[in-house]
């Protein structure tokens, strides 16, 4: 086949049921309309290594028997924002 017969639709139609991707995020990424490696949306509170050590607080606290409501989880979210 040569290269001009692709039905793009159809291909793009296929990959999204496939992978249960929307088409038009399909679209956006491969036309160039969104960088490949980009991260929408607002940037992040915590760092990796932040979240990371958030999490296993949590979990720890978890293990005691200690749950957090999330208006606490957030506050302490805020708190490992700044060290």
């Amino acid at each position: 086949m040569a290269e001009g017969n692709f039905n793009f639709e159809a291909i793009f139609e296929f990959t999204a049921r496939q992978y249960g991707v929307p088409e038009s995020t399909l679209k956006d990424r491969t036309l160039g309309v969104v960088q490949l490696n980009s991260n929408p949306g607002p940037k992040t509170l915590l760092t990796y290594d932040k979240e990371l050590k958030l999490k296993h607080h949590v979990e720890y606290m978890a293990e005691l028997g200690y749950g957090y409501a999330r208006g606490d989880f957030l506050d302490i979210s805020s708190d490992y924002s700044h060290f």
